[in-house]
């Protein structure tokens, strides 16, 4: 309740000042000034259980004594002789407010739900701060600001979760020592966690095994592409796979990673997020059914303005699909570091390939079986 300045009238000061200060009428006061702040427990039923009815309850007269009991996390005593415990949920069910702003769907907010079932379970709702942590667990699936955990691309047993490796000579796996790039240590990932993944693609090359298990070679990773054909001398558009060959045999899981060559060239690098755009609605009319995760750049390469610009355009547009429903979610290759990961002055080496691994497996581990 906001602060109000109160104005008596028709009593002379000195008269005010001997009311107020009878013992009867300075508890009432008291008890009126602590209903108002006890507002706040308004919210509580939401994350601290049956607490939250303290608000309204300590506005009565004879509850007024109790409410000041209710000030303390521990006023459950005092608040049952308060006219029905009406002051037992003050402070529980403000602490309780947290877990319920925990709860949503953002899963930044899920610190907020383990504070709000410690406060809960310290004051009267042991079981309501159980649901607050239920709460912050929910908003944690929620992160990242793609598909939720609702989302099931993959098969849900027996056949494989098909994945399909989609861009340029990073995706081919330029620069590796086995020719494979992020798709050999992905698959790694993959088989020391016991999932069942298979690569599709026109395309073929790698290790005969990795991990002590065939490798599944397929890819649709073409060296010097770039998003449409016309802008580079060295390469075609990889716009113009879609639907046939790249997805001939339709994806579970799309993993597309395209525009190093795009931000290299000598035009069109202020139209590449709209080729992305195009490109990216081909895709997801191409296999609806997919998840598809867009990577932005790494920092190796040519060009760092055009791509610092790319990458930022590339989180609008991915945030902007994921908004309308879309299985689309990003990665943020661009956190890699700049040195040591380059086998040349474009493409990563081996251990470079590994992190771009690591950031892929952690994108789409949730989702396979």
């Amino acid at each position: 309740m906001p602060n109000r300045l109160v104005v008596v009238r028709g009593f002379r000061a000195g008269r005010l000042l001997a009311d107020f200060l009878r013992p009867s009428r300075a508890l009432l006061v008291v008890g009126a000034l602590v209903a108002c702040s006890s507002n706040e427990g308004g919210l509580g039923p939401q994350g601290g259980g049956a607490a939250g009815a303290s608000g309204s309850a300590s506005t009565s007269g004879a509850a007024g004594t109790a409410s000041v009991a209710g000030t303390s996390p521990g006023g459950a005593t005092s608040g049952a002789a308060g006219g029905g415990g009406a002051a037992a949920a003050g402070a529980s069910s403000t602490a309780g407010t947290a877990g319920v702003a925990a709860g949503g769907t953002a899963g930044a907010s899920g610190q907020g739900g383990t504070q709000g079932g410690a406060a809960a379970s310290a004051g009267q709702g042991g079981t309501a701060g159980s649901a607050g942590l239920s709460g912050g667990g929910a908003g944690g699936a929620g992160a990242g600001g793609g598909p939720t955990r609702e989302f099931e691309p993959c098969p849900n047993a027996g056949a494989p979760c098909l994945i399909l490796p989609f861009g340029d000579s990073i995706t081919n796996g330029v620069g590796s020592s086995d020719q494979a790039g992020y798709r050999s240590k992905l698959f790694e990932l993959i088989v020391k966690d016991d999932h069942n993944v298979k690569f599709v693609g026109s395309l073929s090359g790698g290790p005969a095994q990795v991990g002590g298990v065939a490798f599944p070679k397929n890819h649709e990773g073409h060296s010097g592409w770039t998003i449409d054909s016309g802008y580079v001398s060295f390469g075609d558009g990889i716009s113009t796979l879609v639907p046939t060959p790249a997805f001939q045999t339709v994806p579970h899981i799309v993993l597309l990673m395209i525009g190093t060559n795009d931000v290299s060239a000598t035009k069109g690098t202020d139209t590449i997020d709209d080729r992305l755009e195009v490109l990216l609605t081909k895709v997801i009319q191409a296999a609806p059914n997919a998840l598809v995760i867009v990577a932005q750049l790494t920092p190796i390469g040519w060009n760092p303005a055009a791509r610092t610009t790319y990458n930022s355009r590339i989180a609008e547009l991915v945030a902007a699909r994921a908004k309308r429903g879309e299985h689309v979610a990003l990665v943020d290759m661009g956190k890699m570091p700049s040195s040591g990961l380059g086998s040349d002055s474009l493409h990563p080496n081996d251990a470079g390939y590994g992190f771009m691994a690591g950031v892929w497996y952690a994108a789409v581990k949730e989702y396979l079986n």
